[in-house]
This record gives C-alpha cells, sequence and structure tokens, in this order.
C-alpha cells in the first residue's frame, strides 16, 4: 500500500511540475527555434553577472567576460561536449558596464540557469 501511495505522489509531482512548464513557456518546445509564437531570435530572458573583482585564475590572471563568452563557445562548439543544455538557449554573453559584468542574453526562459557557468 505504501509503494502506491508514493508511485501517487510522484505521478502528481511530475503532472504538477509539467504544468508548471507548460504555463512558464517551458518545456518540449522552444521559443527562439521557429515554432511560430513570434518570439525567433529575440531576446526573451537577461541574466547579469556581476565577477568579483577579486577573481582571478591559478596564475592571477583577471576572471572577465571574455572568459565567460569562452565557456558558452566551448560548450556548444567542442565535439564531444558532454551537455549544451542551457547553453543552447544563449543568444549573445557580453561585457556589461565594465570587463567584471557578463551580460547573457537568452532566446527562451531557462530556469536552472545558474547551473550555466558554474565553473567560473
Amino acid at each position: 500500500m505504501r509503494n502506491i501511495r508514493k508511485s501517487h505522489k510522484l505521478a502528481a509531482g511530475l503532472v504538477g511540475a509539467a504544468l508548471v512548464l507548460a504555463s512558464c513557456g517551458g518545456g518540449s518546445e522552444s521559443n527562439g527555434d521557429g515554432d511560430g509564437d513570434g518570439n525567433e531570435g529575440k531576446t526573451v530572458m537577461t541574466i547579469t553577472y556581476d565577477i568579483n573583482p577579486a577573481a582571478v585564475w591559478e596564475d592571477g590572471t583577471p576572471i572577465t567576460a571574455a572568459d565567460f563568452e569562452c565557456t558558452w563557445q566551448a560548450a556548444l562548439n567542442t565535439t564531444g561536449s558532454i551537455s549544451t543544455t542551457g547553453y543552447d538557449k544563449i543568444k549573445a554573453v557580453k561585457a556589461g558596464t565594465s570587463d567584471k559584468q557578463v551580460v547573457a542574453e537568452f532566446t527562451e526562459l531557462y530556469a536552472p540557469y545558474r547551473g550555466l557557468f558554474g565553473g567560473l
């Protein structure tokens, strides 16, 4: 009896998650891939990262917006990349008001954006 209740809760949770994704514009259809919703090529979501001024690589070289752009390009264009998920939703990565500020523009909503650029 207990296993049935757990599976019902799991099924209800999955249905709930699917409904949230659908209402937020998520799911398997993309807003930037020509699905006819009018958002093709448009910036739908913008995230601004402020890099700690003291952030440096092991050799003392400052971490800048160029490092974020390089990471984005490497994730998309390196043969054998484990995953491009999330990075494939980005339209542009560029410096903001300085090299210590990064602006990432997305072609569709991507809720787990915090997992991107985790190594920087």
